[in-house]
């Protein structure tokens, strides 16, 4: 997508654009296109340069995230003469990505960088790489101020470059990527040298209740999950972005054709679909053949076997193109189901599409209900709605379950053109909302099941 000039590419989709960041070594730059593979050519905006020695050289992989209506830059800089004095800092700019931007400050005091973000119901985290206590590079985590632009706590380290496979040339873990999916939170993140062909991605697991700051908390792959093939070499430093649509997520990452491996300006910027395992985990698949990684328009309308993994624009469906979530709704989809994990009770909350704008929202009382019965009072006897609940289960091995679901409430009396609307929103709702299952009911009789349904499929 990007060549050359492509590592430690960061894709994102916001407000009808998608955004790309990479290392430009000088400055921090962005690029904005309607579509993918318009970003093969936008032009780039420069948000951040800088006179001062110690922060204008070695700039590394930028990334931009939003929290609480603003958008920050999060990225690595340091002098121009060795890279011993790399470290992290952070721009804050406006309610786009594509609005100005201001240094704020420099975040660590010590050798640190690949900053990424990490948020989980313990709260939001900055993932890095550092040598906090160790001899080898290794991934870090900080807790992020309340203010998104400054760290707060200590340093922990998280995963140590310890297996074979990640120790070819030089033991390192850097560039993590956080990825939720199918109801569970990951950390993708590169391993090995950058300059060998065997440095590849690997795969942290959170187990979803220790402090993720733990070593303990995260479970590492067996292996490589994405490697050299098909000419491309030193496959890492990822992002993973949406469709517009939530209905997939995409994984732009850089490589080589450098057979031994690079670290250097020759890198180019990939991307292909994620699939699934038939465990549900997230499988990252091949690298493809780069002479096929930009096909051009036929890739640009529908998705196919023979660009799935190419350069894609309008991957949502037409039905789900129809439907939207301000970037509002979609932090509050987050927050509740990161706060609701830990949950002692049960916690709900109602969403609704809006029939004039195709808006999908929270209802107009914007309750969080905490009972079955509280729901089953709420709910409209003719018209449907997205429920999401998590329900704490004891489970009979003693052992506790907290199921987080979409009860999809379709009662037979609405009529068709509800009916039609909602089943249209049905797989946008359950990508964005990160749900683990989708339950079906008619009636809030049904309500009544749920516990029962939920301790036999957790059981």
């Amino acid at each position: 997508m990007k060549s050359p000039g492509g590592s430690d590419p960061f894709v994102t989709y916001s407000g009808g654009y998608y955004y790309l960041m990479s290392t430009s070594w000088s400055d921090v730059e962005i690029a904005r296109s309607t579509t993918v593979a318009g970003l093969k050519t936008a032009t780039k905006k420069v948000i951040y340069t800088s006179t001062d020695a110690s922060r204008n050289s070695n700039v590394w992989a930028p990334e931009v995230h939003y929290f609480n209506g603003l958008w920050y830059v999060y990225f690595t800089a340091g002098h121009a003469s060795d890279l011993d004095n790399q470290r992290l800092h952070v721009l804050k700019g406006g309610a786009t990505p594509w609005d100005s931007f201001t240094y704020v400050g420099q975040l660590t005091n010590e050798w640190a960088i690949d900053a990424s973000t990490l948020r989980t119901s313990f709260g939001d985290y900055l993932v890095f790489s550092c040598f906090h206590g160790v001899s080898a590079q290794s991934l870090c985590i900080q807790k992020l101020g309340s203010d998104y632009t400054s760290l707060t706590g200590s340093i922990s380290v998280i995963s140590q470059p310890t297996a074979a496979w990640e120790t070819v040339s030089a033991p390192v873990n850097e560039g993590p990527a956080a990825l939720y999916w199918g109801g569970k939170t990951y950390l993708a993140y590169s391993a090995s040298y950058c300059w060998s062909a065997s440095y590849c991605l690997g795969l942290l697991t959170w187990d979803g209740v220790t402090d993720p700051t733990k070593a303990s908390a995260w479970t590492k792959s067996n292996g490589c999950v994405l490697s050299s093939a098909n000419g491309n070499f030193g496959t890492g430093h990822n992002s993973f972005f949406q469709s517009p649509d939530g209905s997939q997520t995409w994984i732009a990452y850089h490589a080589t054709s450098n057979s031994a491996g690079a670290c250097d300006d020759s890198r180019y910027t990939m991307i292909q679909l994620l699939g699934s395992h038939s465990d549900g985990s997230p499988n990252f698949g091949t690298p493809v053949d780069f002479s096929h990684a930009y096909m051009g328009s036929s890739c640009l309308d529908a998705i196919t076997d023979g660009c799935k993994r190419m350069l894609i624009t309008k991957s949502q469906s037409s039905e789900a193109r129809l439907y939207t979530f301000s970037e509002g709704t979609k932090e509050h989809l987050r927050k509740f189901r990161l706060t609701t994990s830990r949950a002692s009770g049960p916690q709900a909350v109602i969403y609704m599409i809006d029939k004039k704008t195709h808006e999908i929202k929270q209802d107009e009382d914007k309750v969080v209900y905490k009972s079955l019965e509280e729901i089953a009072d709420d709910l409209p006897d003719n018209s449907p709605r997205y429920i999401l609940l998590s329900y704490p289960l004891t489970l009979p091995s003693g052992r506790l379950s907290v199921p987080y679901v979409l009860l999809y409430y379709l009662p037979t009396t609405c009529n068709a053109e509800s009916r039609m609307m909602y089943a249209g929103a049905k797989e946008l709702m359950r990508n964005t909302s990160e749900v683990g299952k989708v339950i079906d009911i008619e009636s809030t009789d049904d309500l009544e099941e749920i516990p029962k349904k939920l301790g036999a499929e957790s059981a």
